[in-house]
């Protein structure tokens, strides 16, 4: 059995995707349903949340986590390997300054690699998983050890790593990297590897490995306590992503808020995965500690799943020394500053208008260094404001040239607690319609649903919230023979 591949991306409607860490399973299903990506731990019982997001997003991923760098523990629930297995397999199974242990396993000891990859695969299978997130698949020494000696047992020492050349650390690692890439495809399992703290070259060589579905880019465009990375880094970490993108491979792109209050960072963040994102990049504001694996959701979040499609790849200007980022979307476009060289001033060639702390109704912006805006508008489509009493209004959307002829009208109802979405496409038309709905109440996704359209028809239900009353959002992606388009409806409930 072969692992699933990844699907082409390539003119998909939003890009704007999300993931989620979580090492205490206390994600919710509405949680989870916003996210492209949602990784979890082990658990005898975690069968049961994995089940229930699948049932209410099947396009959802769920991942369980394994970590490949340190020894096990009796159970063996997030190493892959159980400390039983570690002490059968001995001093090979170890690395060594000289001849002193350091606690951590040699990822090229073939018999290591076997049982690691057959003992994660086991566990993953038995409660449901897509696939295995593999943790510490370290292309730097540093990442791992302390030591500037490694050597595997009995080899001489420092050979493996002597404090500067990493060539024999990486190909013991990449060892791992094919045997983990094999055995899951074999399992038919996905499998991401967490080895973003190399070069582009390495990622691009670890990434085509056979079986291996993506990379986690950690600590995206930022440090683990949240500031900002160098030029340079930046650079790479984009030109990673690009790559991802251009193979068909996921990128989990990573980015710490330990505090959870640096709303412009975070969106610097989102804005420059947006800059090459393509359908296969997910992005994740989070905590340190992903025991809690939280992040808020910032308005700016909203704003880009309401982008469109990208028309085209990103460009570039130069303005006051720093080199500006800009790529246009159906529904607005997206402005990076991520050099530190001080602010630029840029004009955006129409009006566009932002939300949370980004500016509104501009026609150019000054972006400080090392930040980025999501701007919708010149050309973004908004239906109008429906009634919490009424049946709306039909608003129909013309597919892209060269699509169907298909038009699709889309009525909305609300009837006490539900707000309901009927389309309807246009008699006679035998082109294949898909709809998938994403519903957003004060900021927030509340509900994703997909369907196809049988019958000329297809109704959408929406459950309101608590707090029934404020402007319901609903972005419909429509698929027609594999041409996309988007529409937006906006409906006050009173």
């Amino acid at each position: 059995m072969l692992a699933p591949t990844v699907a082409a991306a390539s003119g998909t409607t939003n890009v704007a995707n999300f993931n989620i860490s979580n090492d205490a399973d206390s994600t919710t299903v509405a949680q989870a349903k916003q996210d492209q990506i949602v990784q979890l731990q082990y658990s005898p019982t975690v069968k049961t949340l994995v089940d229930q997001i699948h049932a209410e997003d099947p396009g959802v991923k769920v991942l369980m986590y394994s970590d490949t760098g340190y020894p096990g523990d009796s159970a063996g629930w997030t190493s892959c390997t159980t400390s039983a297995q570690d002490s059968a397999g001995g001093s090979s199974w170890r690395l060594y300054d000289g001849s002193t242990e350091l606690g951590y396993m040699n990822a090229g000891s073939a018999g290591f690699e076997s049982a690691c990859a057959s003992h994660a695969i086991s566990l993953a299978k038995s409660q449901d998983f897509d696939g295995i997130f593999w943790d510490n698949v370290a292309p730097e020494a540093y990442d791992l050890v302390s030591s500037k000696c490694v050597n595997a047992s009995g080899a001489a020492a420092c050979s493996m790593y002597d404090g500067s050349s990493m060539t024999a650390w990486q190909a013991n690692e990449y060892s791992l990297v094919k045997a983990l890439g094999a055995a899951t495809s074999q399992a038919g399992l996905m499998t991401v590897i967490n080895d973003g703290s190399g070069t582009t070259s390495q990622w691009k060589q670890w990434g085509a490995t056979p079986g291996i579905t993506g990379q986690m880019e950690e600590s995206f465009v930022g440090s683990y306590l949240g500031t900002s990375v160098p030029y340079s880094q930046w650079q790479e970490e984009i030109a990673n992503e690009t790559w991802s993108e251009a193979n068909g491979k996921y990128d989990m792109a990573m980015h710490y808020d330990p505090n959870q209050n640096h709303e412009s960072l975070d969106t610097f963040g989102l804005s420059s995965m947006l800059l090459a994102a393509d359908g296969h990049t997910s992005y994740d504001s989070t905590v340190t500690n992903l025991g809690a694996a939280t992040f808020d959701w910032w308005p700016e979040y909203t704003q880009a799943q309401n982008l469109g499609a990208p028309q085209g790849a990103y460009t570039t200007v130069t303005s006051g020394g720093a080199t500006v980022y800009e790529r246009k979307f159906a529904n607005g476009i997206v402005v990076v500053n991520p050099t530190t060289s001080g602010s630029a001033s840029v004009s955006l060639g129409a009006t566009y208008t932002g939300t949370g702390n980004e500016p509104t109704n501009v026609s150019s912006v000054t972006l400080a260094p090392q930040s980025g805006l999501v701007l919708t508008g010149a050309g973004s489509s908004t239906g109008p404001s429906g009634s919490g009493s009424g049946s709306g209004n039909a608003t129909t959307v013309t597919l892209p040239k060269k699509s169907s002829a298909s038009k699709l009208s889309c009525k909305t109802a609300v009837d006490r607690h539900n707000l309901t979405l009927s389309c309807t496409t246009k008699p006679g038309d035998k082109v294949s319609t898909s709809l998938r709905v994403s519903a957003y109440h004060s900021g927030h996704m509340i509900a994703k649903r997909a369907a196809t359209v049988r019958h000329h028809r297809a109704t959408f239900g929406v459950k309101l919230g608590k707090r029934r009353s404020g402007t319901y959002r609903l972005v419909v992606s429509i698929d027609a023979g594999g041409k996309h388009g988007t529409l937006t409806r906006s409906v006050r409930v009173h």
